[in-house]
Protein backbone atom coordinates (compact mmCIF):
# COMPACT_ATOMS: atom_id res chain seq x y z
CA UNK A 1 0.00 0.00 0.00
CA UNK A 2 1.33 3.40 -0.81
CA UNK A 3 1.70 5.78 2.52
CA UNK A 4 2.53 9.08 2.66
CA UNK A 5 5.70 10.35 3.89
CA UNK A 6 4.26 12.15 7.02
CA UNK A 7 2.10 9.16 8.04
CA UNK A 8 -1.32 10.87 8.12
CA UNK A 9 -2.25 9.46 4.61
CA UNK A 10 -2.71 6.60 2.93
CA UNK A 11 -4.86 4.71 0.07
CA UNK A 12 -7.46 3.52 2.80
CA UNK A 13 -7.51 6.85 4.47
CA UNK A 14 -8.14 8.48 1.37
CA UNK A 15 -10.52 5.72 -0.52
CA UNK A 16 -12.65 6.37 2.62
CA UNK A 17 -12.97 10.47 2.08
CA UNK A 18 -13.63 9.91 -1.39
CA UNK A 19 -17.28 8.91 -0.81
CA UNK A 20 -18.17 11.49 1.80
CA UNK A 21 -19.23 14.62 0.54
CA UNK A 22 -20.56 17.50 3.52
CA UNK A 23 -23.00 15.66 5.73
CA UNK A 24 -23.86 18.90 7.39
CA UNK A 25 -24.26 21.08 3.85
CA UNK A 26 -25.62 17.96 2.24
CA UNK A 27 -28.88 17.59 5.12
CA UNK A 28 -29.29 21.75 4.70
CA UNK A 29 -29.27 21.20 0.72
CA UNK A 30 -31.61 17.91 0.64
CA UNK A 31 -33.85 19.94 3.10
CA UNK A 32 -34.36 22.37 1.08
CA UNK A 33 -34.66 21.00 -2.36
CA UNK A 34 -37.20 19.26 -1.12
CA UNK A 35 -39.38 21.64 0.15
CA UNK A 36 -41.49 24.08 -1.40
CA UNK A 37 -39.28 26.21 -3.81
CA UNK A 38 -36.55 24.79 -2.81
CA UNK A 39 -34.22 26.66 -5.87
CA UNK A 40 -36.26 29.93 -5.22
CA UNK A 41 -34.94 29.80 -1.58
CA UNK A 42 -31.53 28.19 -2.08
CA UNK A 43 -30.80 31.62 -4.39
CA UNK A 44 -32.40 33.91 -2.11
CA UNK A 45 -29.81 32.74 0.54
CA UNK A 46 -27.14 33.61 -1.91
CA UNK A 47 -28.60 36.80 -2.98
CA UNK A 48 -27.98 37.39 0.70
CA UNK A 49 -24.37 36.51 0.70
CA UNK A 50 -24.02 38.87 -2.05
CA UNK A 51 -25.39 41.56 0.25
CA UNK A 52 -23.14 40.55 2.99
CA UNK A 53 -19.97 40.32 1.11
CA UNK A 54 -20.36 43.63 0.29
CA UNK A 55 -21.23 45.04 3.77
CA UNK A 56 -20.81 42.33 6.41
CA UNK A 57 -22.13 44.52 8.79
CA UNK A 58 -25.58 44.57 7.88
CA UNK A 59 -25.54 40.82 9.65
CA UNK A 60 -25.67 43.05 12.90
CA UNK A 61 -28.17 45.35 12.27
CA UNK A 62 -31.57 44.50 13.17
CA UNK A 63 -34.23 46.26 11.21
CA UNK A 64 -31.73 45.27 8.20
CA UNK A 65 -32.68 44.54 4.79
CA UNK A 66 -30.66 41.09 5.31
CA UNK A 67 -31.44 40.76 8.92
CA UNK A 68 -35.18 40.64 7.86
CA UNK A 69 -34.56 37.91 5.30
CA UNK A 70 -33.30 35.87 7.48
CA UNK A 71 -35.58 36.66 10.03
CA UNK A 72 -38.50 35.70 7.69
CA UNK A 73 -36.96 31.87 7.50
CA UNK A 74 -36.55 31.54 11.18
CA UNK A 75 -40.18 29.38 11.24
CA UNK A 76 -39.81 27.19 8.41
CA UNK A 77 -36.02 27.07 7.61
CA UNK A 78 -34.05 27.73 10.68
CA UNK A 79 -31.07 25.93 9.29
CA UNK A 80 -31.06 28.54 6.48
CA UNK A 81 -31.35 31.39 8.89
CA UNK A 82 -28.71 30.40 11.14
CA UNK A 83 -26.23 29.53 7.65
CA UNK A 84 -24.31 32.79 7.73
CA UNK A 85 -23.88 33.77 11.60
CA UNK A 86 -20.49 33.85 12.48
CA UNK A 87 -18.52 30.27 13.37
CA UNK A 88 -16.70 29.68 16.41
CA UNK A 89 -12.98 29.71 15.63
CA UNK A 90 -10.87 26.16 16.16
CA UNK A 91 -8.78 27.06 18.85
CA UNK A 92 -5.60 26.74 16.30
CA UNK A 93 -6.36 29.77 14.49
CA UNK A 94 -3.61 32.60 14.45
CA UNK A 95 -4.75 35.84 13.76
CA UNK A 96 -1.09 37.24 12.69
CA UNK A 97 -0.83 34.37 10.37
CA UNK A 98 -4.11 35.55 8.66
CA UNK A 99 -2.94 39.14 8.41
CA UNK A 100 0.48 38.09 7.13
CA UNK A 101 -0.91 35.37 4.57
CA UNK A 102 -3.62 38.82 3.42
CA UNK A 103 -0.35 41.06 3.06
CA UNK A 104 1.82 38.45 1.44
CA UNK A 105 -1.63 38.26 -1.48
CA UNK A 106 -2.14 41.86 -1.36
CA UNK A 107 1.85 42.70 -2.53
CA UNK A 108 2.09 39.69 -5.23
CA UNK A 109 -2.07 39.70 -6.67
CA UNK A 110 -0.86 40.20 -10.35
CA UNK A 111 1.61 37.24 -10.34
CA UNK A 112 -0.50 34.94 -8.10
CA UNK A 113 -3.65 35.45 -10.81
CA UNK A 114 -0.83 34.23 -13.10
CA UNK A 115 0.31 31.01 -11.27
CA UNK A 116 -3.40 30.27 -10.75
CA UNK A 117 -4.27 30.13 -14.58
CA UNK A 118 -0.84 28.41 -15.10
CA UNK A 119 -0.82 26.05 -12.32
CA UNK A 120 -3.88 25.72 -9.82
CA UNK A 121 -6.27 25.69 -12.86
CA UNK A 122 -4.30 23.12 -14.94
CA UNK A 123 -4.09 21.11 -11.31
CA UNK A 124 -7.51 20.42 -11.09
CA UNK A 125 -7.87 19.18 -14.31
CA UNK A 126 -5.39 16.41 -13.81
CA UNK A 127 -7.95 14.78 -11.17
CA UNK A 128 -9.57 12.29 -13.86
CA UNK A 129 -12.33 11.22 -11.34
CA UNK A 130 -13.47 14.44 -10.20
CA UNK A 131 -12.89 16.55 -13.58
CA UNK A 132 -16.38 14.96 -14.36
CA UNK A 133 -18.22 17.24 -11.92
CA UNK A 134 -16.61 19.56 -13.63
CA UNK A 135 -16.37 18.34 -16.81
CA UNK A 136 -20.11 16.96 -17.61
CA UNK A 137 -22.19 20.21 -16.67
CA UNK A 138 -19.93 22.04 -19.57
CA UNK A 139 -19.44 24.87 -17.39
CA UNK A 140 -15.90 25.06 -17.52
CA UNK A 141 -15.76 25.33 -21.43
CA UNK A 142 -16.26 28.32 -23.80
CA UNK A 143 -18.45 30.23 -23.85
CA UNK A 144 -18.72 30.13 -19.94
CA UNK A 145 -14.86 30.31 -19.25
CA UNK A 146 -14.43 33.62 -18.59
CA UNK A 147 -17.26 33.98 -16.15
CA UNK A 148 -15.65 30.95 -14.29
CA UNK A 149 -12.38 32.78 -14.23
CA UNK A 150 -14.00 35.76 -13.07
CA UNK A 151 -15.89 34.06 -10.21
CA UNK A 152 -12.53 32.63 -8.86
CA UNK A 153 -10.74 35.47 -9.14
CA UNK A 154 -13.54 37.05 -6.80
CA UNK A 155 -13.32 34.02 -4.65
CA UNK A 156 -9.46 33.94 -3.82
CA UNK A 157 -9.61 38.23 -3.29
CA UNK A 158 -12.52 37.80 -1.13
CA UNK A 159 -10.41 35.17 1.03
CA UNK A 160 -7.50 36.46 0.65
CA UNK A 161 -8.14 40.12 1.25
CA UNK A 162 -6.85 42.20 4.95
CA UNK A 163 -11.28 42.00 5.84
CA UNK A 164 -11.73 39.01 4.64
CA UNK A 165 -11.61 36.79 7.48
CA UNK A 166 -11.44 38.59 10.89
CA UNK A 167 -12.08 37.55 14.14
CA UNK A 168 -14.14 38.31 17.02
CA UNK A 169 -13.76 38.25 20.40
CA UNK A 170 -16.53 38.00 22.46
CA UNK A 171 -15.12 38.29 26.49
CA UNK A 172 -16.89 36.68 28.94
CA UNK A 173 -15.32 38.66 32.36
CA UNK A 174 -15.08 42.40 33.05
CA UNK A 175 -11.32 42.71 33.65
CA UNK A 176 -12.31 44.36 37.15
CA UNK A 177 -13.92 41.43 38.10
CA UNK A 178 -12.04 38.84 37.44
CA UNK A 179 -8.83 40.88 38.86
CA UNK A 180 -10.55 41.41 42.06
CA UNK A 181 -11.64 37.85 42.14
CA UNK A 182 -7.80 36.78 41.81
CA UNK A 183 -6.79 39.41 44.74
CA UNK A 184 -9.32 38.11 47.57
CA UNK A 185 -8.13 34.55 46.22
CA UNK A 186 -4.51 35.29 46.47
CA UNK A 187 -4.76 37.43 49.57
CA UNK A 188 -7.30 35.51 52.08
CA UNK A 189 -8.99 38.64 53.91
CA UNK A 190 -8.44 41.21 51.43
CA UNK A 191 -11.16 44.02 49.62
CA UNK A 192 -11.02 45.17 46.85
CA UNK A 193 -13.29 48.50 46.07
CA UNK A 194 -13.31 50.29 42.30
CA UNK A 195 -13.39 53.91 42.05
CA UNK A 196 -13.26 55.43 38.91
CA UNK A 197 -10.74 53.94 37.31
CA UNK A 198 -8.44 52.92 40.22
CA UNK A 199 -8.71 49.53 42.06
CA UNK A 200 -8.10 49.69 45.98
CA UNK A 201 -6.78 46.99 47.77
CA UNK A 202 -7.63 46.69 51.47
CA UNK A 203 -5.41 44.12 52.88
CA UNK A 204 -7.07 43.84 56.14
CA UNK A 205 -5.51 42.20 59.08
CA UNK A 206 -2.36 41.86 57.14
CA UNK A 207 0.90 43.22 58.81
CA UNK A 208 2.89 46.10 56.94
CA UNK A 209 0.36 46.12 54.10
CA UNK A 210 1.39 44.37 50.42
CA UNK A 211 4.22 46.86 49.66
CA UNK A 212 6.31 45.49 52.60
CA UNK A 213 5.77 42.02 51.65
CA UNK A 214 8.39 40.47 49.94
CA UNK A 215 7.30 38.24 48.09
CA UNK A 216 5.24 41.44 46.17
CA UNK A 217 6.77 40.43 42.67
CA UNK A 218 5.75 36.72 42.77
CA UNK A 219 2.41 37.59 44.30
CA UNK A 220 1.53 39.86 41.21
CA UNK A 221 2.86 37.45 38.86
CA UNK A 222 0.73 34.69 40.46
CA UNK A 223 -2.54 37.19 39.95
CA UNK A 224 -1.32 37.93 36.42
CA UNK A 225 -1.41 34.78 35.38
CA UNK A 226 -4.68 33.76 36.74
CA UNK A 227 -6.22 37.04 35.20
CA UNK A 228 -4.83 36.19 31.81
CA UNK A 229 -6.16 32.32 31.80
CA UNK A 230 -8.99 33.32 33.22
CA UNK A 231 -9.90 36.03 30.78
CA UNK A 232 -8.80 33.72 27.73
CA UNK A 233 -10.92 30.78 29.43
CA UNK A 234 -13.75 33.19 28.98
CA UNK A 235 -13.15 34.58 26.01
CA UNK A 236 -15.05 33.04 22.40
CA UNK A 237 -13.83 33.55 19.21
CA UNK A 238 -16.18 34.11 15.83
CA UNK A 239 -14.92 34.12 11.99
CA UNK A 240 -17.07 37.09 10.69
CA UNK A 241 -15.81 38.93 7.25
CA UNK A 242 -16.44 38.57 3.50
CA UNK A 243 -14.13 35.66 3.31
CA UNK A 244 -15.51 34.14 5.53
CA UNK A 245 -19.40 34.74 3.84
CA UNK A 246 -17.80 33.59 0.57
CA UNK A 247 -16.18 30.23 1.64
CA UNK A 248 -19.76 29.33 3.47
CA UNK A 249 -21.74 30.45 -0.10
CA UNK A 250 -18.87 28.33 -2.03
CA UNK A 251 -19.68 25.46 0.67
CA UNK A 252 -23.43 25.87 -0.02
CA UNK A 253 -23.16 25.51 -3.88
CA UNK A 254 -20.48 22.43 -3.99
CA UNK A 255 -23.44 21.31 -1.77
CA UNK A 256 -26.25 22.38 -4.39
CA UNK A 257 -23.82 20.33 -7.50
CA UNK A 258 -23.97 17.16 -5.56
CA UNK A 259 -27.46 17.05 -4.37
CA UNK A 260 -28.21 17.59 -8.89
CA UNK A 261 -25.63 15.05 -9.79
CA UNK A 262 -26.49 12.61 -7.62
CA UNK A 263 -30.53 13.43 -7.96
CA UNK A 264 -31.09 14.23 -12.03
CA UNK A 265 -34.58 12.88 -11.80
CA UNK A 266 -35.42 15.69 -9.21
CA UNK A 267 -34.39 18.44 -11.36
CA UNK A 268 -37.09 19.54 -13.75
CA UNK A 269 -35.79 20.75 -17.28
CA UNK A 270 -36.61 24.41 -18.05
CA UNK A 271 -38.05 24.98 -21.78
CA UNK A 272 -35.17 24.66 -24.82
CA UNK A 273 -32.82 27.12 -24.96
CA UNK A 274 -33.28 29.71 -27.34
CA UNK A 275 -30.98 29.24 -30.60
CA UNK A 276 -27.46 31.29 -29.30
CA UNK A 277 -28.04 30.63 -26.07
CA UNK A 278 -26.16 28.10 -23.60
CA UNK A 279 -28.43 25.96 -22.46
CA UNK A 280 -28.75 26.46 -18.55
CA UNK A 281 -27.22 23.71 -16.21
CA UNK A 282 -30.82 22.52 -15.16
CA UNK A 283 -30.99 21.34 -18.82
CA UNK A 284 -27.86 19.75 -18.95
CA UNK A 285 -28.09 18.02 -15.78
CA UNK A 286 -31.65 16.52 -16.79
CA UNK A 287 -29.97 15.15 -20.22
CA UNK A 288 -28.19 12.84 -18.41
CA UNK A 289 -29.54 9.63 -18.35
CA UNK A 290 -26.57 8.02 -15.98
CA UNK A 291 -26.81 7.82 -12.07
CA UNK A 292 -23.88 9.28 -10.98
CA UNK A 293 -20.95 6.01 -10.54
CA UNK A 294 -20.03 6.84 -7.06
CA UNK A 295 -18.51 3.53 -6.78
CA UNK A 296 -15.99 4.74 -9.30
CA UNK A 297 -15.71 8.38 -9.22
CA UNK A 298 -16.32 9.03 -5.50
CA UNK A 299 -19.01 10.97 -4.33
CA UNK A 300 -19.45 14.85 -6.51
CA UNK A 301 -17.26 17.48 -4.79
CA UNK A 302 -16.08 15.12 -2.03
CA UNK A 303 -13.59 15.38 0.80
CA UNK A 304 -10.95 14.29 -1.22
CA UNK A 305 -10.97 16.38 -4.11
CA UNK A 306 -12.09 19.66 -2.37
CA UNK A 307 -8.92 19.03 -0.22
CA UNK A 308 -6.38 18.64 -3.27
CA UNK A 309 -8.23 21.68 -4.87
CA UNK A 310 -7.86 23.93 -1.51
CA UNK A 311 -4.08 23.23 -1.82
CA UNK A 312 -3.82 24.16 -5.29
CA UNK A 313 -4.57 27.79 -3.92
CA UNK A 314 -2.94 27.54 -0.56
CA UNK A 315 0.28 24.98 -1.54
CA UNK A 316 0.60 25.68 -5.18
CA UNK A 317 0.14 29.62 -5.51
CA UNK A 318 3.16 30.14 -2.90
CA UNK A 319 5.30 27.11 -5.02
CA UNK A 320 4.33 28.82 -8.30
CA UNK A 321 5.60 32.43 -6.82
CA UNK A 322 9.03 30.89 -5.91
CA UNK A 323 9.45 29.14 -9.39
CA UNK A 324 8.89 32.45 -10.76
CA UNK A 325 11.77 34.35 -8.65
CA UNK A 326 9.39 35.61 -5.93
CA UNK A 327 11.88 35.27 -2.30
CA UNK A 328 9.12 33.63 -0.02
CA UNK A 329 9.94 32.84 3.64
CA UNK A 330 9.11 30.20 5.40
CA UNK A 331 7.17 31.97 8.02
CA UNK A 332 5.08 33.24 4.63
CA UNK A 333 4.78 29.63 3.48
CA UNK A 334 3.35 28.89 6.58
CA UNK A 335 0.86 31.72 6.80
CA UNK A 336 -0.42 31.49 3.62
CA UNK A 337 -0.97 27.89 4.21
CA UNK A 338 -2.77 28.23 7.53
CA UNK A 339 -5.07 30.62 5.96
CA UNK A 340 -6.59 28.20 3.37
CA UNK A 341 -6.35 25.50 6.45
CA UNK A 342 -8.90 28.17 7.77
CA UNK A 343 -11.22 28.28 4.75
CA UNK A 344 -10.63 24.59 4.45
CA UNK A 345 -12.47 24.62 7.87
CA UNK A 346 -15.40 26.99 6.96
CA UNK A 347 -16.25 25.08 3.93
CA UNK A 348 -16.75 22.02 5.81
CA UNK A 349 -13.79 19.81 4.72
CA UNK A 350 -12.97 17.18 8.23
CA UNK A 351 -9.97 17.80 9.74
CA UNK A 352 -8.59 14.65 9.28
CA UNK A 353 -7.75 16.25 5.35
CA UNK A 354 -6.45 19.59 7.14
CA UNK A 355 -2.80 21.24 7.43
CA UNK A 356 -0.89 24.23 7.83
CA UNK A 357 2.24 22.29 8.09
CA UNK A 358 4.04 22.86 4.76
CA UNK A 359 5.78 19.30 4.54
CA UNK A 360 2.33 17.79 5.50
CA UNK A 361 0.62 19.86 2.42
CA UNK A 362 3.09 18.80 -0.01
CA UNK A 363 3.13 15.01 0.92
CA UNK A 364 -0.65 15.37 0.78
CA UNK A 365 -1.11 17.24 -2.65
CA UNK A 366 1.38 14.50 -4.14
CA UNK A 367 -0.24 11.27 -2.54
CA UNK A 368 -3.83 12.64 -4.22
CA UNK A 369 -1.99 13.15 -7.66
CA UNK A 370 -0.39 9.44 -7.41
CA UNK A 371 -3.60 8.38 -7.10
CA UNK A 372 -5.77 10.56 -9.03
CA UNK A 373 -3.80 12.48 -11.93
CA UNK A 374 -3.14 11.69 -15.01
CA UNK A 375 -4.40 12.59 -18.60
CA UNK A 376 -7.76 12.39 -20.12
CA UNK A 377 -10.11 13.37 -22.53
CA UNK A 378 -12.07 16.07 -20.71
CA UNK A 379 -8.75 17.55 -19.10
CA UNK A 380 -7.11 18.03 -22.12
CA UNK A 381 -10.29 19.77 -23.37
CA UNK A 382 -10.47 21.77 -20.28
CA UNK A 383 -6.60 23.10 -20.88
CA UNK A 384 -7.58 23.78 -24.05
CA UNK A 385 -9.88 26.04 -23.54
CA UNK A 386 -7.60 27.64 -21.12
CA UNK A 387 -4.54 27.85 -23.21
CA UNK A 388 -7.09 29.56 -25.92
CA UNK A 389 -8.38 32.00 -23.21
CA UNK A 390 -4.85 33.22 -22.39
CA UNK A 391 -3.83 33.70 -25.75
CA UNK A 392 -6.31 35.52 -26.65
CA UNK A 393 -5.49 38.32 -24.01
CA UNK A 394 -1.64 37.99 -23.57
CA UNK A 395 0.46 40.03 -25.67
CA UNK A 396 1.37 38.77 -28.92
CA UNK A 397 4.70 38.93 -29.75
CA UNK A 398 6.37 38.74 -33.13
CA UNK A 399 7.21 35.52 -34.18
CA UNK A 400 5.66 33.88 -31.65
CA UNK A 401 3.08 31.01 -32.69
CA UNK A 402 -0.12 30.55 -31.75
CA UNK A 403 -0.83 29.27 -27.83
CA UNK A 404 3.08 29.58 -27.67
CA UNK A 405 3.46 32.02 -24.29
CA UNK A 406 0.70 30.44 -22.15
CA UNK A 407 1.79 26.60 -22.78
CA UNK A 408 5.13 27.56 -21.70
CA UNK A 409 3.71 29.43 -18.85
CA UNK A 410 1.30 26.14 -17.74
CA UNK A 411 4.57 23.81 -18.74
CA UNK A 412 6.89 26.35 -16.44
CA UNK A 413 4.67 25.75 -13.62
CA UNK A 414 3.34 22.01 -14.13
CA UNK A 415 6.38 20.70 -15.65
CA UNK A 416 7.02 18.59 -18.89
CA UNK A 417 5.06 15.57 -17.79
CA UNK A 418 2.01 16.88 -16.43
CA UNK A 419 2.03 19.39 -19.31
CA UNK A 420 2.03 16.57 -21.49
CA UNK A 421 -0.87 15.18 -19.81
CA UNK A 422 -2.87 18.35 -20.14
CA UNK A 423 -1.74 19.82 -23.57
CA UNK A 424 -3.26 17.86 -26.82
CA UNK A 425 -0.01 16.52 -28.74
CA UNK A 426 -0.82 18.47 -31.84
CA UNK A 427 -0.89 22.17 -29.65
CA UNK A 428 2.16 20.69 -27.97
CA UNK A 429 4.22 20.48 -31.33
CA UNK A 430 3.20 23.37 -32.81
CA UNK A 431 3.18 25.85 -29.53
CA UNK A 432 6.86 24.73 -28.48
CA UNK A 433 9.46 26.14 -30.87
CA UNK A 434 12.89 24.98 -29.64
CA UNK A 435 14.34 29.12 -31.08
CA UNK A 436 12.17 30.71 -28.43
CA UNK A 437 13.13 28.86 -25.49
CA UNK A 438 16.26 31.41 -24.74
CA UNK A 439 14.28 34.41 -25.36
CA UNK A 440 12.26 32.48 -22.56
CA UNK A 441 15.00 31.91 -20.38
CA UNK A 442 15.99 35.65 -20.45
CA UNK A 443 12.96 37.13 -19.48
CA UNK A 444 12.44 34.82 -16.72
CA UNK A 445 15.51 35.94 -15.86
CA UNK A 446 15.12 39.54 -16.26
CA UNK A 447 11.88 38.75 -13.90
CA UNK A 448 13.44 36.92 -11.22
CA UNK A 449 15.93 39.79 -11.05
CA UNK A 450 12.99 42.15 -10.51
CA UNK A 451 11.23 40.17 -7.63
CA UNK A 452 14.70 40.14 -6.06
CA UNK A 453 15.37 43.95 -6.08
CA UNK A 454 11.36 44.64 -5.22
CA UNK A 455 11.47 42.20 -2.16
CA UNK A 456 15.03 44.33 -1.14
CA UNK A 457 13.22 48.14 -1.66
CA UNK A 458 9.80 47.13 0.09
CA UNK A 459 12.03 46.29 3.26
CA UNK A 460 14.05 49.38 2.92
CA UNK A 461 11.40 51.80 1.50
CA UNK A 462 8.59 50.46 3.80
CA UNK A 463 5.87 53.40 3.43
CA UNK A 464 6.94 53.52 -0.95
CA UNK A 465 6.54 49.54 -0.52
CA UNK A 466 3.40 49.58 1.10
CA UNK A 467 1.95 52.47 -1.73
CA UNK A 468 3.16 50.09 -4.57
CA UNK A 469 2.16 46.89 -2.86
CA UNK A 470 -1.84 49.08 -2.82
CA UNK A 471 -1.27 50.02 -6.93
CA UNK A 472 -0.29 46.40 -7.88
CA UNK A 473 -3.26 44.68 -5.98
CA UNK A 474 -5.81 47.16 -7.52
CA UNK A 475 -4.38 46.19 -11.13
CA UNK A 476 -5.33 42.63 -10.31
CA UNK A 477 -8.39 43.64 -8.81
CA UNK A 478 -9.13 45.35 -12.12
CA UNK A 479 -8.21 42.06 -14.31
CA UNK A 480 -10.42 39.99 -12.22
CA UNK A 481 -13.33 42.31 -12.88
CA UNK A 482 -12.30 42.37 -16.44
CA UNK A 483 -13.17 38.75 -16.43
CA UNK A 484 -16.78 39.29 -16.12
CA UNK A 485 -18.88 38.07 -18.83
CA UNK A 486 -21.98 38.92 -20.81
CA UNK A 487 -24.04 36.85 -18.63
CA UNK A 488 -27.45 38.10 -16.72
CA UNK A 489 -25.97 35.77 -13.93
CA UNK A 490 -25.27 36.15 -10.19
CA UNK A 491 -21.35 34.79 -9.50
CA UNK A 492 -21.61 31.45 -7.53
CA UNK A 493 -25.78 30.80 -8.58
CA UNK A 494 -26.99 28.03 -7.76
CA UNK A 495 -28.42 27.31 -11.32
CA UNK A 496 -32.29 27.49 -12.40
CA UNK A 497 -34.10 27.42 -14.99
CA UNK A 498 -35.14 31.08 -15.33
CA UNK A 499 -31.81 33.24 -14.36
CA UNK A 500 -28.90 30.77 -14.74
CA UNK A 501 -26.27 31.44 -17.81
CA UNK A 502 -28.68 34.13 -19.84
CA UNK A 503 -26.84 35.97 -21.96
CA UNK A 504 -27.60 40.02 -21.31
CA UNK A 505 -30.04 41.13 -23.69
CA UNK A 506 -28.13 42.43 -26.95
CA UNK A 507 -25.19 40.14 -26.12
CA UNK A 508 -25.20 39.07 -29.73
CA UNK A 509 -21.51 37.79 -31.51
CA UNK A 510 -20.96 41.28 -32.19
CA UNK A 511 -21.03 42.66 -28.95
CA UNK A 512 -19.15 39.88 -27.49
CA UNK A 513 -16.73 40.98 -30.33
CA UNK A 514 -16.02 44.55 -28.67
CA UNK A 515 -16.22 43.19 -25.02
CA UNK A 516 -13.52 40.57 -26.19
CA UNK A 517 -11.03 43.99 -27.35
CA UNK A 518 -12.01 45.77 -24.53
CA UNK A 519 -10.84 43.47 -22.42
CA UNK A 520 -7.49 43.07 -24.62
CA UNK A 521 -7.59 46.66 -24.19
CA UNK A 522 -7.92 46.61 -20.38
CA UNK A 523 -4.73 43.42 -19.86
CA UNK A 524 -2.97 45.42 -22.17
CA UNK A 525 -3.14 48.80 -20.10
CA UNK A 526 -2.65 46.96 -17.40
CA UNK A 527 0.38 44.61 -18.42
CA UNK A 528 2.03 48.10 -19.78
CA UNK A 529 1.73 49.57 -16.29
CA UNK A 530 3.64 47.06 -14.72
CA UNK A 531 6.48 47.08 -16.90
CA UNK A 532 6.50 51.00 -16.47
CA UNK A 533 6.79 49.88 -12.27
CA UNK A 534 9.29 47.39 -13.23
CA UNK A 535 11.53 50.08 -15.82
CA UNK A 536 11.42 52.70 -12.16
CA UNK A 537 13.23 49.48 -9.94
CA UNK A 538 15.90 48.95 -12.19
CA UNK A 539 16.46 52.95 -12.95
CA UNK A 540 16.71 53.15 -9.29
CA UNK A 541 18.73 50.34 -9.31
CA UNK A 542 21.49 51.69 -11.68
CA UNK A 543 21.17 55.32 -10.60
CA UNK A 544 23.78 55.56 -8.10
CA UNK A 545 26.03 53.25 -9.78
CA UNK A 546 26.00 55.48 -13.30
CA UNK A 547 26.94 58.40 -10.60
CA UNK A 548 29.99 56.84 -9.42
CA UNK A 549 30.59 55.59 -13.31
CA UNK A 550 29.40 58.66 -15.65
CA UNK A 551 29.18 61.24 -13.57
CA UNK A 552 25.91 63.35 -12.01
CA UNK A 553 24.41 64.11 -15.66
CA UNK A 554 24.27 60.33 -15.93
CA UNK A 555 22.52 59.58 -12.31
CA UNK A 556 20.12 62.83 -12.95
CA UNK A 557 18.93 61.18 -16.12
CA UNK A 558 18.15 57.81 -14.88
CA UNK A 559 16.56 58.79 -11.48
CA UNK A 560 14.59 61.14 -13.78
CA UNK A 561 13.52 58.13 -15.69
CA UNK A 562 12.49 56.01 -12.59
CA UNK A 563 10.23 59.01 -11.51
CA UNK A 564 8.77 59.57 -14.66
CA UNK A 565 8.08 56.01 -14.86
CA UNK A 566 6.84 55.30 -11.44
CA UNK A 567 4.40 58.07 -12.01
CA UNK A 568 2.83 57.03 -15.42
CA UNK A 569 2.65 53.53 -13.52
CA UNK A 570 0.57 54.90 -10.56
CA UNK A 571 -1.60 57.10 -12.83
CA UNK A 572 -2.40 54.51 -14.89
CA UNK A 573 -3.30 51.83 -11.91
CA UNK A 574 -5.15 54.63 -10.12
CA UNK A 575 -6.85 56.36 -13.01
CA UNK A 576 -6.75 55.04 -16.01
CA UNK A 577 -7.72 51.51 -15.85
CA UNK A 578 -10.76 52.47 -13.48
CA UNK A 579 -12.11 54.30 -15.81
CA UNK A 580 -11.64 51.84 -18.70
CA UNK A 581 -13.43 49.39 -16.15
CA UNK A 582 -15.96 52.07 -16.24
CA UNK A 583 -16.48 52.40 -19.35
CA UNK A 584 -16.93 48.71 -20.27
CA UNK A 585 -19.13 48.05 -23.10
CA UNK A 586 -22.83 47.45 -22.64
CA UNK A 587 -25.23 45.84 -24.59
CA UNK A 588 -27.89 47.68 -24.50
CA UNK A 589 -26.32 51.05 -24.69
CA UNK A 590 -24.87 49.79 -28.21
CA UNK A 591 -29.00 48.91 -28.99
CA UNK A 592 -29.99 52.22 -27.96
CA UNK A 593 -27.25 54.10 -30.47
CA UNK A 594 -28.53 51.94 -32.99
CA UNK A 595 -31.92 52.89 -32.53
CA UNK A 596 -31.77 56.82 -32.96
CA UNK A 597 -29.10 56.35 -36.06
CA UNK A 598 -32.19 54.13 -37.67
CA UNK A 599 -34.54 57.04 -36.57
Amino acid sequence: MRQNMSTRWDDAILNQYRQIGDKEADLLVDQTFQGKNGSIKSNRMLLLANQLIEQPGLFFVDDSWVAKELNSYRKDDPGLADYYEPMEAPDWVDMGKLKLASKFWHENTVVSLGVLYAASLPSCYLIEKGIPALYKTGKLLPPYLNQRIYETGLMLDAVMDKDGINIIEDKEFDMDYVLADEVARCIPGSHVQRSRHHLHIDCGESKGGVSDDPGLEDLVNTVNQAVTRRLKEGTKRYLWGKGYITAKKVRFLHASMRYMLLNPSAVSPPPTSEDGQPKPFMEKIAERQETWDSQTLGAPVNQEDVAYTLLTFGLVIPKGLEKWGIPISQEEKDAFLHLWKLIGHVMGIEDGLLTDQWDEAEALFALVQQRQCGGSPDGVALTEALIGMMDDYLPKLPGVKQNSLPVELIVSQMGEKFGKDLISPETWKNSRPCLLRPAYAFLGGVAKLYFGLRTAYLKSFPLLGDISANLVHEVGETIIDSWRDAYRRVPFFVPNSLTDWQRLAGADPEYLKVLKDWRQGMLITAGFSLVLLVISVFGLTVAFPLWLLQGQTAFFVSLGITAGSYVLFATIAKKKLTKLLENRPKPNNRIIKLAKHMK
